[in-house]
């Protein structure tokens, strides 16, 4: 506990530190060096984790740990089949599952780490990964939904690649990612902020149209009709579907305006710093495209809002959001006083324990509605 206290307030220390003192040589050697030392103790976690532990953070691990074992002694699991070469690949170097979830939880970090390194300076990435070491979602995606962040960490990559407008490997590793986890496929969205046409705004204005439909019962009826015609149900589709009955127990994915709030929180610093005029700056061109990619990427949860598991839909943009909020406020605007860093990285921390807020705050609200 008291090397924890100790990592968090010198992680602290060091965020909040003006820029000029920050990008010092020694400075960014020490924040690396935390950096480093943090994800060796969550990896640690990881590796030791009992699975009763397990509850605060999610279940899906659980399973994962089941068709783990089931490599293990010859059965194939019933996944995607990117996931599934790497599982039984591993199921005969290790009996360990726990061993697994490391690597997966380390390749995970590695892969979204190029496009964090490739969107931020040495000197800033302290402050990024304190927001992911403070951020429930991190947790719970790289701990738990193991399968999915991992397909989210190749898609990272192909952002990176799309972002120097390398189009050809950002579709050929959109595929790769699709292959450890089918709802990634839906990463080719981000082609659409390829399109000058749709502007940050036009984009916000469809997906709130989308919701709106998604509401109403019209996706689900055109969705319904499209598998029909083509004689296909993907069954992850029907699973989530059929959650729909019992979204009364589970309210995890149906109809989550909160979910969706949440993530369009980006669009605060975004109109902030046009209306400051910031618009002509060239600095804004790249936060105007890295928010159209976000944006595009809140499409598919929109549109499958009235299944049970939706929220599988939207874990891609919510881990992104901390690049994208951190972004503007170390590059667009810069800040080197005391005063205004401080003022700076308490907005980007009280956006990070946010998801907590609104855990906590819809678990009360039930609880209120049973007393009641």
């Amino acid at each position: 506990m008291f090397i924890a206290a100790a990592l968090y307030l010198l992680g602290l220390a060091m965020a909040l530190l003006p820029d000029d003192l920050r990008q010092k040589r020694e400075l960014v050697v020490l924040q690396v060096a935390w950096i480093g030392i943090c994800i060796a103790i969550l990896g640690a976690f990881v590796l030791v984790l009992p699975d009763h532990q397990l509850a605060g953070i999610g279940s899906d691990r659980l399973a994962y740990e089941d068709a783990y074992a089931g490599a293990v002694h010859g059965d194939s699991p019933d996944l995607d089949i990117g996931f599934v070469i790497i599982t039984e690949a591993m199921a005969a170097l290790t009996t360990s599952s726990n061993l697994f979830f490391l690597l997966v939880f380390l390749a995970t970090l590695a892969l979204m780490h190029v496009l964090i390194a490739q969107l931020f300076e040495e000197k800033d990435w302290l402050i990024v990964y304190f927001f992911y070491f403070n951020y429930f979602v991190f947790f719970n995606g790289t701990m738990n939904l193991i399968r999915q962040s991992l397909a989210i960490g190749v898609a990272c990559v192909a952002i990176a690649c799309f972002m120097k407008d390398r189009w050809r490997m950002a579709c050929l590793l959109i595929a790769l990612a699709a292959l450890f986890h089918s709802a990634a496929i839906f990463t080719f969205l981000i082609f659409l902020a390829g399109l000058r046409v749709l502007t940050v705004w036009r984009l916000v204005a469809i997906i709130l149209a989308v919701f709106a439909l998604s509401l109403a019962g019209v996706t689900e009826m055109a969705f319904d009709t499209l598998l029909a015609m083509t004689g296909t149900y993907p069954k992850h589709l029907i699973e989530y579907a059929s959650g729909l009955w019992a979204w009364r127990e589970y309210p995890g994915g149906v109809f989550r305006i909160d979910f969706l709030a949440f993530a369009l929180l980006p669009l605060a610093p975004y109109l902030y710093f046009s209306l400051k005029g910031h618009a002509e700056n060239p600095q804004f061109a790249t936060f105007d495209k890295l928010m159209r990619v976000y944006l595009a990427l809140l499409i598919p949860f929109c549109f499958f809002s009235y299944m049970m598991f939706s929220d599988r839909y939207i874990l891609q943009v919510w881990l992104l959001l901390p690049m994208v909020i951190c972004w503007p406020f170390l590059y667009i605007e810069k800040t080197t006083g005391p005063l205004t860093s401080a003022v700076r990285f308490a907005l980007l921390l009280a956006v990070a324990v946010l998801p907590n807020i609104i855990d906590y705050g819809a678990s009360l609200l039930r609880v209120c509605q049973e007393l009641l």
